[in-house]
């Protein structure tokens, strides 16, 4: 019985192992590396020290990827074309358009690709969201739905929404909600933006209390 109940443990913990491996890999962007590419460089609008420009073929393929290291740059990226040698489909061919995107969102512009190593300058700009207008972009936006002419801070959180994703649920969380810097622009001081309340509800005739934390009056 013991023996029985090992083997189908294992068994799962394989199933799972499988199943993670077939999850990961539909998400894994891999970037064929061929002998032959085109490469575009230029300015990009609205972009972060981080974001990663994504380049596809017309059938969806990734076949160019740039991590961004300066501000407002973007390249040498290195665009890939097909190996005709082989029956895989590892990037573009002569005249596909290329579409370019920015940590999965589709950017203005595309190219037509060209191979034989061209070099070329393109400037890259995305149409920005910004659904509750806060000027935050919604791609960069940590608290949707902010009211109206409420001031955020630079994730697009206002004082209200920020110390509300603090969860108060011990008391060691108190000095956490209570030392919380909104605007990250009071060091060496003791902020006074979020503290710790309780509120008193019913369920069932019976009383309870919840604490939580939330913003003060001089939040800045």
């Amino acid at each position: 019985m013991k023996k029985n109940i090992i083997i189908s443990v294992i068994v799962i913990f394989l199933l799972l192992l499988v199943v993670a491996g077939f999850v990961l890999a539909l998400n894994l962007q891999t970037i064929a590396s061929t002998n032959d590419w085109h490469d575009f460089y230029g300015y990009i609008k609205d972009a972060k020290v981080g974001d990663i420009i994504t380049a596809k073929d017309p059938n969806g393929i990734v076949c160019g990827s740039y991590k961004i290291d300066t501000l407002g740059k973007y390249g040498f990226m290195h665009v890939y074309a097909d190996d005709s040698a082989t029956t895989l489909d590892e990037g573009a061919k002569t005249n596909d358009i290329i579409t370019f995107y920015l940590n999965g969102n589709k950017l203005n512009q595309n190219f037509s690709f060209k191979g034989n190593r061209v070099i070329t300058f393109l400037n890259l700009t995305l149409t920005l969201k910004d659904t509750d207008k806060d000027k935050i972009p919604d791609i960069y936006d940590l608290c949707s739905g902010t009211p109206a002419k409420t001031m955020v801070d630079k994730n697009g959180c206002s004082a209200l929404q920020f110390c509300g994703l603090i969860k108060i649920s011990s008391t060691k969380d108190n000095s956490k909600c209570q030392l919380a810097d909104w605007k990250a622009n009071e060091a060496g001081k003791k902020p006074n933006d979020c503290q710790v309340k309780t509120r008193l509800f019913s369920i069932a005739k019976k009383r309870f209390f919840s604490t939580y934390c939330t913003n003060t009056k001089n939040a800045n």
